[in-house]
């Protein structure tokens, strides 16, 4: 008897998993699939960030720092904004192709009693085009970026 009812635990123990995954909708298994995937892609990230002056090097390639030392400390101390400058790159130069870019360490910006990283976007586009662009950059990507950012970074555009 013992033996069959340390059995019968086994088989519903076994058992049990499955039932719950039978259960999870669609949305709950993609849910479930993207925060795997979440969790590796910002392990990669972060090795790759995490190479010495590789992320420097490459982020002074592609802005201008208005204060090398400032920026490079501020992103030394929110090491999680270098992927999110990684991909603006990209996505800015969709909707600015003529621009330049520029970082810049800013107190008080909105408020808050924590500095902030704007990244300067400078275009010959009129005010008109350039806030359009702008419109269509949040939309298409830096609003779904955002939080990513964790208030510690602002986009702002320039025409000149």
């Amino acid at each position: 008897m013992a033996g069959i009812a340390s059995g019968a635990t086994a088989v519903m123990v076994l058992r049990s998993p499955a039932i719950r995954r039978e259960r999870e909708t669609p949305s709950e298994q993609l849910t479930k699939i993207m925060v795997v995937m979440g969790q590796r892609f910002s392990g990669y990230m972060q090795r790759v960030v995490s190479l010495p002056g590789v992320s420097n090097r490459w982020i002074e390639q592609a802005y201008h720092l208005q204060d090398r030392d400032e920026v490079l400390c501020f992103l030394e101390a929110y090491p999680f904004l270098v992927p999110l400058l990684l991909e603006a790159y990209d996505n800015i130069q969709a909707y600015f192709p003529d621009s330049s870019l520029s970082l810049a360490v800013v107190e008080e910006a909105d408020d808050t009693s924590e500095p902030q990283l704007v990244l300067h976007i400078r275009t010959p586009d009129t005010p008109e085009e350039a806030f359009m662009a702008l419109n269509e950059l949040d939309e298409d990507w830096w609003l779904d970026a955002l939080p990513f950012a964790r208030g510690h970074m602002f986009i702002n555009v320039r025409p000149q």
